[in-house]
């Protein structure tokens, strides 16, 4: 896999994707292995989700090489086989507590914004602009409705961490 480094949040998603392919491929290799299994597996759920408590929670250790010295650093380790390797053998069949999975730590409010390009060799470009960290004020989303399709646009997103909260609800 190939991602932009931080501030982007491609290390967490690579982490998740590694994390579930090593598990999947624990559980279910061979040639006569039934994939739609899954489907209706419980386990795989709950892996899912632990993947994504531990990635998570490193997210909130991350930010952009400008203000957090750090992130690039730990987005390369995050990708790593060792990492997967270690984060894989902490993984259980049962929930743990919120400071198991690490991270957790909160960064100055910026309200910022993440913009995201990308151009194939033909030329061909899309973009993406999203606001970040809004739902402080209680409201939901941008508070803008798109007049011709009724969506609301998001303001959610909630990256990198949320400044003096541990973030246990979102894992």
């Amino acid at each position: 896999m190939c991602g932009p480094p931080p501030p982007s949040s491609f290390a967490v998603t690579q982490l998740i994707i590694s994390l579930m392919a090593r598990w999947f491929l624990c559980q279910f290799y061979g040639p006569k292995t039934n994939k739609d299994v899954l489907k209706h597996d419980p386990l795989f759920y709950h892996r899912f989700i632990e993947a994504q408590k531990f990635a998570y929670a490193q997210r909130t250790l991350m930010g952009d090489e400008a203000y957090v010295k750090e992130a690039k650093k730990l987005a390369e380790n995050m990708t790593t086989k060792e990492y997967t390797s270690w984060v894989f053998s902490r993984m259980r069949n049962r929930a743990q507590a919120t400071e198991y999975y690490g991270g957790m730590q909160g960064q100055m409010d910026d309200h910022g914004t993440s913009h995201v390009a990308a151009l194939d060799s033909n030329g061909n470009g899309v973009s993406s602009t999203t606001t970040v960290n809004r739902w402080q004020v209680l409201l939901f989303g941008a508070v803008v409705q798109s007049v011709k399709l009724g969506v609301v646009f998001n303001d959610e997103m909630d990256d990198f961490s949320t400044p003096g909260i541990i973030i246990s609800c979102y894992i």
